[in-house]
C-alpha cells in the first residue's frame, strides 16, 4: 500500500476524484493510518479529504456538542423560528418519505431501553395525574359508544387471555385484587336499584385509595387471615350494604357504605351468619359518619 495523497490529477479529473481504498493516509487526531475510504470530503470539495478520520471526526462532534448543549439548543431554536415553515415542510416529507425507517428505529429504541421508558413514562404520569384524568374523562365522553363496543368486542375474542391475565394479577398483586372486589361490590349495588357509574372510575370517587384501604384492611386482620386466603373471609359492611342503597357514586349513602370506618374483615361464616342484619355498633358507626358527612 502506498502512502501519500495518490496520483496527480487535472483540475478536470478533481470532480471525477474517487477515494482510494489503496491509500492510506495519517489521521491527524489518532494518529493511525487508514484507508482514504475512512475519511471524508472537505465540505463543498471533492478535492481534499478531512484531516481527521470519520471515526476520530464522529467522537469529536459528539464532545463536542456535550460541552456546547446550550449554544447549539439556541441556534437550532433560531434558525427554526426563522425558517418555520420550510422546516416544518422538509421534515413532514422526510416522514413521509421515511416511514418504515422511523417505526423500526422506535421498536429497536423501545426495545433497548425498555425499563427506561417505562420509568420515564410513570414519573411523567405521576406529575400530570390531573391532566391525563381530565383528557381520559374527555376522550371517553367523546368516544363513549365506540369505546364500549370496541371493548365488548376486544374481551369477546380475547377471552382466554384477558381471563388468564386478570387471575395472574388477582394471585400476585392484593391490591388490584381488592379493588376489583370494590368494583364488583359497587357495580352490584348499582345493579339492584338500577343505577349507573356513569363512566366514573371507582378510584375517583372513594375518599382514600386502595393502597389505603388495603392497609386499613390488614391493620384489623384477626389470627390466621391473609389475602392468601380471602374467601375464607369477607370485607364487611358493619352497617349493612343493602340497607344503603344507592343509584349514584355520588349519593350520599355511597359515601356512607364505603366509609373506611364501616369495612372490616370477618371470617365468611361469621358474616353469612350475620346477614343483612344491623347490630348496636352498626348504629353507631352510622351515627358517627352522617354526623362528619354532614
Amino acid at each position: 500500500m502506498r502512502l501519500g495523497l495518490g496520483p496527480l490529477i487535472s483540475d478536470k479529473e478533481k470532480t471525477m476524484r474517487e477515494k482510494d481504498p489503496n491509500v492510506l493516509r495519517k489521521c491527524a487526531m489518532c494518529e493511525k493510518e487508514k484507508p482514504e475510504t475512512e475519511y471524508a470530503w472537505k465540505k463543498k470539495s471533492k478535492e481534499k479529504l478531512k484531516s481527521k478520520c470519520s471515526e476520530c471526526l464522529k467522537q469529536y462532534h459528539k464532545e463536542h456538542y456535550k460541552k456546547n448543549k446550550e449554544k447549539y439548543a439556541l441556534r437550532a431554536k433560531k434558525y427554526y423560528q426563522e425558517n418555520k415553515d420550510a422546516v416544518d415542510k422538509k421534515s413532514k416529507e422526510w416522514r413521509d418519505n421515511n416511514k418504515e425507517k422511523i417505526a423500526a428505529y422506535a421498536k429497536r429504541y423501545y426495545e433497548n431501553n425498555k425499563e427506561s421508558y417505562k420509568k420515564q413514562k410513570k414519573q411523567y404520569r405521576e406529575k400530570n395525574k390531573e391532566r391525563y384524568k381530565k383528557y381520559a374523562k374527555q376522550y371517553y365522553e367523546n368516544n363513549k359508544e365506540w369505546l364500549s363496543e370496541y371493548k365488548k368486542q376486544w374481551h369477546e375474542n380475547n377471552k382466554e387471555h384477558v381471563y388468564a391475565h386478570r387471575k395472574k394479577k388477582r394471585e400476585e398483586d392484593p391490591a388490584f385484587n381488592l379493588r376489583l372486589l370494590v368494583s364488583s361490590s359497587i357495580h352490584h349495588a348499582l345493579k339492584r336499584v338500577d343505577g349507573k357509574k356513569a363512566g366514573e372510575s371507582v378510584l375517583d370517587m372513594l375518599p382514600y385509595s386502595i393502597e389505603q384501604l388495603r392497609n386499613h384492611i390488614e391493620s384489623q386482620f384477626e389470627a390466621g387471615m391473609s389475602w392468601d386466603n380471602h374467601g375464607d373471609w369477607h370485607i364487611d359492611h358493619i352497617y349493612p350494604h343493602s340497607k344503603l342503597p344507592y343509584d349514584s357514586m355520588s349519593h350520599p349513602n355511597f359515601k356512607i357504605a364505603w366509609d373506611l370506618r364501616n369495612l372490616r374483615p370477618l371470617w365468611a361464616t361469621e358474616n353469612l351468619s350475620k346477614g343483612n342484619r344491623i347490630l348496636p355498633e352498626a348504629e353507631r358507626i352510622l351515627e358517627q359518619i352522617k354526623k362528619d358527612i354532614e
